[in-house]
């Protein structure tokens, strides 16, 4: 790789004002968000990212991955001639012509962990981690539930934000997995009882608030974990 194609791929794949933090990015399964989804979709440092996570947590590689693990051991193999006539660059063949394919997207995931060092398996952040950050860096005032409670929450409540119009509600499982969610410009909301079902003796779970604008635009977003008390034992 030459100076000028290391310093596309830079351009190219580096970071904006725009692009999301990581707690967005690395979530299991299906991203919800319509805003963070239209941002992956023309942002080649986030999808580079998200890819990486994805990749990090699949049990086998993807087709996708293995294209790119094959296309990178074929080349290794190549024997190198001096005097080869010269072709364009790998760059120029695989962006120039066409827009990006995810197999590229793919590939150019594998090539910054590998050859830049942008990324690493240590550095994935795990379920816990994003918890905690997620705790750590409020932005929304959450007020109840909180922690252990006694009994399921028929209510979540939180304190408003400047500017907000409306808040976007979420239960989730501890690995983010969606079981509910509502919008409403109040600041609190009831729980389903359906909802209130699933909240078991011991189990964590998270709720998470997302303060909109009047355009929709997210102001700020918090997530809180609750977890219904064990009954006590005689």
């Amino acid at each position: 790789m030459t100076l000028d194609d290391r310093d596309l791929l830079k351009q190219l794949f580096g970071a904006t004002t725009e692009c999301q933090a990581v707690e967005s990015l690395a979530v299991r399964g299906p991203i919800e968000s319509a805003a963070i989804q239209a941002h992956l979709g023309s942002c080649a440092h986030c999808a580079a990212q998200r890819a990486a996570y994805v990749a990090f947590l699949e049990p086998a590689p993807c087709a996708a991955d293995a294209f790119a693990v094959n296309w990178v051991d074929n080349r290794m193999r190549m024997p190198w001639n001096r005097d080869a006539t010269p072709r364009a660059s790998w760059f120029d063949r695989l962006f120039g012509t066409r827009a990006l394919a995810p197999a590229a997207i793919a590939l150019a995931a594998l090539l910054l962990t590998v050859g830049v060092g942008v990324r690493s398996r240590s550095s994935v952040p795990s379920t816990q981690d994003l918890l905690q950050s997620a705790e750590r860096s409020q932005n929304v005032e959450l007020i109840a539930p909180k922690g252990d409670v006694a009994r399921a929450p028929e209510e979540l409540r939180w304190g408003a934000v400047a500017g907000a119009a409306q808040y976007r509600v979420k239960i989730m499982e501890v690995d983010r997995v969606l079981l509910w969610q509502a919008t409403t410009a109040s600041l609190n909301v009831r729980v389903p009882l359906d909802v209130q079902g699933k909240s078991l003796p011991g189990k964590r779970m998270i709720w998470q608030v997302e303060a909109l604008d009047a355009g929709g635009k997210e102001l700020a977003q918090s997530s809180q974990s609750f977890r219904k008390k064990l009954a006590p034992t005689h």
